[in-house]
């Protein structure tokens, strides 16, 4: 019996309900913070630590997911809210980690009310990794 293969989801194939998202997120901080931004604070370590994280929650045997979800959804989101970010000038650093998190309690608890863990669990790892809270906040009104 051969193995079944899962054909490889283009990167702009993401959903409906994710594409509005990531332009709400994008125009969120274009509408808000364009002519307020906060000061520059070198992001990728907080950048690489949030990516282990996330990723180490959906390898775990626990996670509501399988694998997967990092090619046919956190990168194809990363790279379509990176790509708006820079187009409408928003906070390029928390828009992405904040697209980075922005499943994060769907992987540890389910869907259900995923929205809110969500924003509970970036806040709790960001905090703990000495992010500015006021960036936190950004991130989780995401």
């Amino acid at each position: 019996m051969s193995p079944i293969t899962r054909a490889k989801t283009p990167w702009w194939a993401i959903s409906r309900c994710d594409y509005f998202q990531i332009v709400a997120l994008v125009q969120f901080f274009s509408d808000n913070f364009i002519n307020n931004p906060l000061p520059y604070i070198p992001y990728m370590d907080i950048l690489d630590e949030t990516k282990r994280f996330v990723k180490s929650e959906w390898e775990k045997p626990t996670s509501k997911y399988g694998s997967e979800i990092y090619e046919e959804h956190f990168v194809p989101a990363v790279k379509y809210g990176k790509s708006l970010a820079h187009k409408l000038d928003a906070d390029g650093e928390v828009v992405e980690i904040a697209l980075w998190l922005h499943d994060i309690g769907s992987i540890i608890y389910g869907r259900k009310d995923h929205h809110l863990t969500d924003a509970e669990i970036a806040g709790e790892f960001l905090k703990q990794k000495g992010f500015p809270e006021q960036r936190i906040e950004r991130v989780k009104s995401c």
